[in-house]
């Protein structure tokens, strides 16, 4: 794990997730750094020509994309408390229940090109994210091969 892969970003990726979504299980979030912050994945999810259906569908057509998944999860879990934890302190995410619900933005989209190349990507695949994770959260974890 290098500077690449930081809360800023993680954040970011949460906000644009988020923002999108509007609420969530807590345990989806937990998901989302250990998929984007691998470069295979970011690229794929990113690709203009990209349209995921589901979480099975993707399994199916591109499994390189969560093959050592259950690592990268226990790798970027610091990184995602920390990234929710920074969300939750400051107000741009609220917890209820285990459910997570989007307040308000730290970045707005004219922010991103400063962020840089990695920013855009991120933001270009989010929706995909969002269909991937829109399975019910239950499953998810068995489906992605993450064990608790």
């Amino acid at each position: 794990m290098s500077l690449y892969n930081n809360e800023l970003l993680g954040i970011l990726v949460f906000q644009e997730f988020m923002y999108i979504k509007k609420e969530t299980e807590l345990y989806s979030l937990m998901l989302l750094l250990p998929i984007v912050f691998h470069q295979k994945s970011l690229s794929y999810l990113s690709n203009k020509k990209t349209k995921v259906i589901s979480i099975q569908n993707l399994i199916l057509t591109k499994p390189e994309i969560l093959v050592s998944l259950n690592k990268r999860y226990y790798n970027f879990l610091p990184n995602s408390i920390n990234c929710l934890s920074l969300c939750l302190d400051n107000g741009f995410f609220e917890l209820k229940d285990g459910k997570v619900f989007f307040l308000k933005r730290m970045f707005n989209e004219n922010d991103l090109p400063n962020l840089g190349n990695r920013a855009l990507k991120i933001q270009a695949s989010i929706m995909n994210l969002v269909s991937l994770l829109s399975s019910d959260s239950s499953q998810l974890y068995e489906l992605c091969g993450v064990e608790l």
